[in-house]
């Protein structure tokens, strides 16, 4: 630069002028760089994002829909079965219970019940003996 001396000088020199300049237009160069990559980038996301499926789809894909329904055939077919083995051993203990005789029968059989009356009518038929 050079000395000006005591003046009062409102612009700047031709070389600082030019400096600001080659300053500026890199500075813009740089900026639409980095802007084009940017768009190239979200471009090349945007493409990527409408391309592929979302982890996490609402829907079952066809191989899973058919598992579940099989797994469901093979959850009724085994209840069926079960439910059926069940109504047959409960048939089995019915007929068991049925034919099978307590020992411990809370109620007199019909010959014991008639050993007693004699026996009862015995005891009055003596006592109204001893009475009289």
């Amino acid at each position: 630069l050079q000395s000006t001396g005591s003046r009062d000088e409102k612009s700047l020199t031709p070389d600082v002028e030019r400096a600001r300049k080659l300053v500026r237009e890199n500075s813009q160069r740089n900026k639409e760089m980095r802007e084009q990559r940017l768009r190239e980038q979200n471009k090349e996301l945007y493409t990527k994002v409408k391309t592929t499926s979302g982890r996490d789809e609402k829907a079952l894909t066809p191989e899973q829909e058919e598992a579940r329904r099989l797994a469901a055939e093979d959850r009724a077919r085994n209840k069926s079965l079960t439910q059926m083995q069940i109504a047959a051993h409960t048939a089995q203990l019915k007929q068991k219970l049925a034919a099978a005789k307590g020992r411990d029968e809370k109620a007199l059989t019909p010959e014991q019940e008639e050993a007693r009356r004699q026996a009862a009518e015995r005891s009055r038929l003596e006592k109204e003996r001893h009475e009289a």
